[in-house]
């Protein structure tokens, strides 16, 4: 990917891998890394950043099917 400056370009930053039960896997393609966005005391919290307000929380907000997953745990009314 990084010797085709084209596709480098415009590649998506961050791809969903999967939904599990408590957390989402995501694999940002900047820093080449698999990163877990998880629920911890109705909270999303991104295990790579150890934030609440990262771009890979924005990210994981943006996903319709995510909704379901944060209500059955109990996250916080402010992200539904």
């Amino acid at each position: 990917m990084l010797k085709d400056e084209t596709f480098a370009k415009h590649a998506p930053r961050i791809k969903s891998i999967s939904v599990e039960s408590d957390c989402v896997i995501l694999r940002d393609n900047v820093s080449g890394r698999i990163i877990e966005v998880a629920i911890r005391g109705g909270e999303l919290a991104c295990q790579h950043c150890e934030k609440g307000d990262c771009i890979h929380v924005g990210f994981v907000l943006s996903m319709p099917d995510v909704y379901d997953m944060l209500e059955s745990k109990g996250a916080k009314r402010r992200f539904l």
